[in-house]
């Protein structure tokens, strides 16, 4: 099947509206969306549909089929961050998927070249925040991200807004904030 047979089979506003309505994605739908998912990440960036590729996310995201976690970390191959955002928070907040994306949102609360308005840091603090208010997360990974909000406040080029974010975190962390 061509690229552009299957963005013609795949009707994303028809997927969202039968997963609104409580029906499932098919085995078809889901094949279908990581063969598009798979072409269009391994395509040359200026023949990237992003609007394709955003729509196709939010499918996913909204099938609440954690099996399709696979399609949303090839999110982080293409650099928008809109798609990272919509990766981040499905993958984290919404799933709960949190141990394999722990250097990617390390990565993320450090910086990106591609977030030039600060999004996908900020999507990268809600995800952490979220972790630090489960209570059985591993000591492992409640470490490192401590680690890098530790050296966030101990950087002197960080703005004040951000450090105070990453404060209220840390006191979520410590059972001294309620997330909310």
């Amino acid at each position: 099947m061509t690229e552009s047979e299957l963005i013609v089979t795949l009707d994303f506003d028809e997927l969202l509206s039968d997963l609104s309505r409580g029906i499932p994605l098919s085995k078809e739908s889901k094949e279908q969306l990581s063969l598009f998912v798979q072409q269009q990440v391994a395509n040359p960036k200026e023949k990237r549909s992003l609007e394709d590729l955003f729509a196709a996310f939010t499918v996913i995201s909204k099938s609440d089929d954690a099996k399709l976690s696979y399609l949303l970390d090839l999110a982080f191959e293409v650099p928008d961050p809109m798609l990272v955002c919509l990766a981040l928070e499905t993958l984290v907040v919404k799933w709960g998927i949190y141990e394999p994306v722990v250097e990617r949102l390390i990565q993320y609360a450090l910086g990106a070249s591609f977030d030039y308005d600060g999004d996908v840091r900020e999507m990268a603090l809600e995800c952490i925040r979220w972790i630090f208010s489960q209570k059985k997360v591993g000591g492992g990974v409640v470490e490192k991200l401590s680690q890098l909000l530790v050296h966030i406040l101990g950087d002197e080029g960080e703005e004040t807004g951000l450090k105070a974010v990453v404060m209220e975190v840390l006191e979520i962390r410590d059972g001294k904030r309620k997330v909310g």
